[in-house]
């Protein structure tokens, strides 16, 4: 036996990146997560802000502080509403973005037009630039430099179109310092702001994406322990998950275990014993994804295996595949040799049966596992306790299923089987050391 071989643990390998850091494939999800929400968001706010601009032409009727420019508040309309059909079509990120830092440059030359005509920079409505400037890069998931650009983008424009807009002379700036000033300052701020406000979202995607790692890797490395590889990618895909409602169907039981274990334990120093039982393990879980069986537990020496439970099949199939399996942890065994063994390896004894059972997830709050429960598990437990040395005892369901029938098998009769009320007719299939003789025969003969 190995002698370097471990005993098989949870080990999470360690990450290539610094933590807080994404790989190439998660800051593309983040990417993506960013332009799904800008795109969400702008079909949220883009009707809300065109109902709102469009009320600014109701608002002259009740007082004069509002000038009205219907053409260009028509046109700034018309920009919204094709912003939220493009956000609707979820075009790439870079055209939804600078779609973005462009039509949040145009409503900042429109916020400026009401200005220029009641006192420019000296106006109260220079209170909307301040307003559009703290919601533009907040509302909108903005890239450091779509917001810079929309930020400098919008204070440019507003500066330009409140001096010029229907300026029949020399333009008046006064005011200009003061104005100026305040919202260069409130850029500034809410740049700032924005750039940490988007360094936060970037460490809680990168934090999610750490426990969605670990996560994954838990639920992996337990299913990989218990289903065939195929089964794992399907339940990890949802396409066979295993929190369903438990349902009743037939399923094939079969149990093995240890020959003279106990003494076998009592002699070995605890730390080949445990290098022994986990080559054991990793052997028989090896062999029986192999056969496509589930694993549904090691219970010390013993091995409890399950057959058409989650992959559905037909009766005969899984008595096929369970005499199969059977028959091939008996071979594995005899090859798990350990010190002062003389190479004679592990002995087996193995029941089957086939009934139909309860299948599903049981358990309570804390813990819960996905398992077989039913007389079948107790009759499959009983037949591997009256089984003989490298035998196979199987129940009558499983032995009809058989097609053609095993060479040498001996009816057992009906056995009483403890805790069973009623007697299970079973039969004896022959086993390795059976195999052997037969083959050293035919080659004398």
């Amino acid at each position: 036996m190995d002698d370097t071989a471990q005993p098989s643990g949870l080990r999470l390998p360690p990450r290539s990146t610094v933590p807080g850091t994404l790989s190439t494939e998660e800051l593309a999800r983040f990417t993506e997560r960013e332009h799904e929400v800008l795109c969400r968001r702008w079909r949220l706010f883009a009707p809300i802000t065109f109902v709102l601009i469009g009320l600014t032409e109701v608002a002259p009727f009740f007082s004069p502080n509002f000038p009205s420019a219907m053409h260009v508040t028509g046109w700034v309309l018309a920009l919204l509403a094709g912003m939220y059909l493009l956000a609707r079509r979820k075009p790439g990120r870079r055209v939804m973005g600078w779609a973005s830092v462009v039509t949040g440059i145009v409503v900042a030359a429109y916020s400026a037009t009401p200005a220029a005509e009641l006192g420019r920079y000296q106006s109260q409505h220079v209170l909307a630039m301040a307003v559009l400037i703290a919601m533009l890069p907040g509302i909108f998931s903005l890239t450091l430099a779509e917001a810079a650009t929309t930020l400098g983008g919008s204070l440019v424009a507003w500066v330009v179109v409140c001096g010029l807009w229907k300026s029949e002379g020399p333009v008046d700036y006064t005011g200009l310092d003061v104005a100026l000033t305040y919202l260069v300052f409130l850029c500034v701020v809410t740049l700032v702001a924005h750039h940490i406000n988007r360094r936060l979202r970037l460490r809680e995607f990168a934090a999610r994406c750490e426990l969605e790692r670990v996560h994954r890797f838990a639920v992996e490395e337990v299913l990989h322990r218990h289903l065939p590889p195929g089964d794992v990618d399907r339940v990890l895909s949802g396409e066979h998950p295993l929190d369903g409602p438990p349902e009743r169907r037939v399923v094939t039981v079969v149990f093995a275990d240890i020959v003279s274990f106990t003494p076998l334990s009592d002699g070995l120093p605890p730390e080949e014993l445990a290098r022994l039982v986990g080559r054991f393990y990793d052997v028989m879980a090896g062999v029986a994804f192999e056969h496509g069986a589930t694993l549904d537990k090691f219970i010390g020496d013993a091995v409890m295996a399950l057959v058409g439970a989650p992959d559905t099949m037909t009766p005969g199939e899984q008595a096929r595949r369970a005499v199969a399996m059977a028959r091939d942890w008996h071979r594995a065994a005899r090859e798990l040799v350990w010190p002062g063994s003389r190479g004679q390896g592990l002995r087996l004894r193995v029941g089957i049966h086939q009934d139909p059972v309860a299948v599903g997830a049981f358990g309570g709050r804390l813990r819960s596992e996905y398992t077989v429960l039913g007389r079948g598990v107790n009759i499959a437990a009983r037949l591997e306790q009256r089984c003989q040395q490298g035998d196979i005892l199987v129940s009558e369901p499983v032995f009809q299923q058989l097609a053609p029938r095993p060479e040498g098998a001996r009816e057992m009769g009906a056995l009483e089987l403890k805790g069973i009320p009623e007697p299970v007719r079973c039969y004896c299939l022959p086993g390795i050391e059976d195999e052997q003789v037969r083959e050293a025969g035919s080659v004398l003969l």
